[in-house]
């Protein structure tokens, strides 16, 4: 029968020991091993002996022995010398140790996997079992303390947990030590002031040949009462670790940062915090300083959620302060700031929310890495079908559907011009929540269906040539040149005709004065995900003019005031209709389907999270995770080659630069050569044959001067020189050039 020692170091209290020791008895009988419980005492807290011995002499079971080992001092160094002798026993048997700290709760299934994870491979020499706290209310109720077979199988989050992690350290307060381990090299080193940091040590010197750390992720044990800071080891043991082993740190930063771990991390978002409630968070990076219907949109749910979930859930916005403050997120109940999210943060958020798709991979990646659960709220196709908005943009969302959760559409047309052009291949949730089509909600004045001032046709939509909002205002110039317009979205030469207003420097409050003061609504746009500015025509009492698209037809069904919204298929229909002045007609009708409202929309995102959060698998969260590291090689990638591009140009700018200064400076150089010889020219009359001798040794003399001068720059030559030169200049008055040879 295999038989196996487990070390109980000091720290226990005495009635933790007895329950220990009672269930291990118990479970001893029907285990298919046996145990040799070794007890460490401190001299400072010895242990009720004779009742510990009680719990096990009444069975009569020689499977289940016990011992005890009482350290000489309280001190570390002799507390781990207790814990070597402790293992001598083992070592002396040829037997596996377990080595279990204070509070650790055992039981046989766990152990039996411990000792099964040890047999997969030769070479493992330590494995750790997965320990939770004491009532973790991720794990079933029935079963905390039991191991992951029998008890979260029946939790679909763990039921594709790998059997074994590879692991550099050892993290847990209780290690599974092979027995092959005892026999080859040295035990726990008293120089350490922590039982686990001599463990450690330990570890990484049989580490040296090639023995490993794993992590058995099927043997669950639990902790009582463990506090945070126990697992902070001691300043100078880390000094030693990291002295006998300078790479244990990045190592150690390298499998933090590896999906496997960061995994296990995000799993612990899935648990109410203590107040019971979720944490979410509202991804709002691309948040700005301005009005638009993003930032409306974002607004609009989160006020929702706001309203009807804040019993659910704590709201935090990932976006600027400025932005936070700008769109006046601090006047909503349960919603808090956050400027970033640091590694400390992972396990802290249970989803992430991005209400608006992704522009870039790194939107991917850091949306992935968040949070167990995370959505994508979808506006529109429109960026992708527009090439020259960004190219990219296609293989950035089928990146985006491997490493999401859920995803919302706020339009059944969106979501089936999505679904067109990808495929739905994976295990995100598609969901559909609708913008509201209840005008009551959309803010407008009363009497704001009476036009003031002359009244004018208000234009809508942004600078993107899909809004179709010059080439509008051009046929009015030519169809109704005696029309006002009003466009809002995009600058444009203002005239006797038209004024304009560039999109998002409006304030809301301005922003509802032009629709309060437009005589009807023209909304051009050749493609819309909803079409905010068509509610908020509507709200304001004013006919609106839109193109027939299939999102249009979709309100329409959904609102009271459908005789008032009218589709066209062309933009001369639209101005020509428009030219004809249309009233508000003030009936209303029973549209067809159910009016929709904000609170409708955010009740469909809570329920599509609480559905995702029981599809979360340990495996989809592993793959999303790789996806995600993946975009974020590719965004650095991404990044790096427009740095290149960039610099490419500045280089390319400068050679330009480069290029025009020598041609100029060439020009200049032919120019001085062309003077100089016509200079030469003039003082120099053409030498006759004769002449060519003298006029050679005057070249000389001249060329001799010159040098003399270079050489008479340096103070030191002056003295020496002096007479040389004077001799010179008679060697020149007496022989001039021309003369008698």
């Amino acid at each position: 029968m295999a038989r196996i020692v487990i070390i109980l170091t000091p720290g226990s209290t005495s009635e933790q020991n007895e329950s220990m020791a009672e269930r291990l008895a118990e479970l001893g009988k029907a285990a298919s091993s046996s145990y040799e419980f070794v007890l460490i005492e401190a001299p400072s807290s010895r242990l009720a002996r004779d009742e510990i011995c009680a719990i096990l002499k009444p069975r009569g079971d020689d499977r289940v022995r016990l011992s005890f080992v009482t350290a000489s001092s309280d001190q570390p160094s002799d507390l781990i010398e207790a814990t070597n002798e402790a293992l001598r026993l083992a070592v002396q048997a040829k037997l596996d140790a377990i080595v279990a700290g204070p509070r650790v709760t055992l039981d046989g299934e766990a152990i039996q996997e411990l000792r099964a994870v040890g047999e997969q491979d030769p070479m493992i020499g330590f494995v750790e079992p997965f320990v939770t706290d004491e009532g973790d209310p991720s794990l079933p109720n029935q079963h905390r303390s039991r191991s992951l077979p029998s008890a979260q199988r029946s939790e679909r989050v763990f039921e594709d947990v790998p059997r074994l992690s590879y692991v550099p350290i050892l993290e847990e307060p209780i290690v599974l030590i092979r027995s092959r381990m005892l026999q080859e090299f040295d035990l726990l080193d008293p120089v350490f002031k922590d039982v686990a940091s001599a463990l450690n040590d330990f570890a990484l010197r049989a580490n040296r040949c090639a023995y490993r750390v794993v992590r058995a992720n099927h043997a669950c044990v639990t902790a009582r009462g463990r506090k945070a800071d126990e697992r902070v080891a001691d300043a100078d043991d880390e000094q030693i670790l990291g002295a006998r082993f300078p790479y244990l740190r990045k190592e150690v930063a390298r499998y933090e940062a590896s999906p496997d771990q960061r995994t296990r991390k995000l799993l612990a978002g899935l648990r109410p915090q203590a107040d019971g409630r979720l944490n979410i968070i509202f991804a709002c990076n691309n948040l700005g300083n301005i009005h638009n219907g993003t930032s409306e949109l974002a607004k609009r749910v989160i006020t929702e959620f706001s309203l009807n979930h804040s019993n659910e859930y704590n709201m935090h916005i990932l976006c600027s302060r400025n932005a936070f403050d700008f769109h006046q997120y601090r006047n909503l109940a349960g919603v808090t700031h956050l400027s970033g999210i640091s590694e400390a943060d992972e396990g802290r958020f249970f989803a992430s929310i991005r209400l608006v798709q992704p522009f870039g991979d790194e939107d991917i990646a850091l949306l992935a890495s968040q949070a167990p659960v995370t959505m994508v709220l979808i506006l529109d196709t429109i960026a992708i079908d527009c090439m020259q908005i960004d190219p990219r943009l296609a293989r950035v969302w089928e990146r985006m559907l491997k490493s999401t959760s859920a995803l919302g559409f706020i339009s059944d047309f969106s979501r089936l011009q999505f679904e067109r052009r990808f495929s739905q291949g994976g295990e995100h949730l598609a969901f559909t929540a609708l913008c509201s089509t209840d005008t009551k909600e959309y803010g407008a004045n009363e009497g704001s269906g009476t036009p003031r001032d002359d009244g004018y046709v208000l234009l809508v939509g942004n600078p993107y040539a899909h809004k179709f909002l010059k080439a509008s205002c051009d046929l009015f110039r030519r169809e109704v040149p005696d029309m006002k317009l009003v466009v809002l979205g995009l600058k444009m030469e203002d005239d006797d005709q038209v004024s304009s207003y560039q999109s998002g420097q409006l304030s809301d409050e301005a922003t509802a004065d032009l629709y309060a003061r437009a005589s009807l609504l023209l909304f051009p746009s050749h493609c819309e995900g909803f079409g905010l500015p068509v509610m908020h025509g509507l709200a304001h009492g004013k006919p609106v003019v839109a193109r027939d698209l299939p999102v249009f037809r979709e309100i329409r069904e959904r609102v009271r005031e459908a005789r008032n919204l009218h589709l066209f298929g062309t933009t001369i229909e639209m101005v020509r209709f428009a030219a004809t002045k249309p009233v508000w007609d003030a009936t209303e009708v029973g549209p067809p389907r159910r009016v929709q409202n904000w609170a409708d929309m955010a009740k469909a995102m809570r329920d599509a999270l609480s559905e995702a959060r029981q599809r979360v698998t340990y495996r989809g969260l592993h793959d999303r995770l790789l996806e995600a590291e993946a975009c974020r090689e590719i965004a650095s990638r991404e990044a790096l080659a427009a740095q290149l591009d960039a610099r490419a140009v500045q280089l390319e700018a400068r050679a330009g630069e480069f290029e025009a200064r020598a041609v100029e400076l060439e020009a200049r150089a032919m120019k001085q050569a062309r003077e100089l010889a016509e200079i030469k020219l003039r003082s120099e009359p053409p030498v006759k044959e004769g002449d060519l001798p003298a006029q050679a040794a005057h070249f000389a003399a001249k060329r001799l001067e010159a040098r003399i001068l270079r050489f008479l720059e340096h103070k030191w030559s002056y003295s020496v020189t002096r007479s040389v030169w004077g001799a010179v200049k008679w060697l020149r008055n007496s022989r001039p050039p021309g003369g008698d040879q």
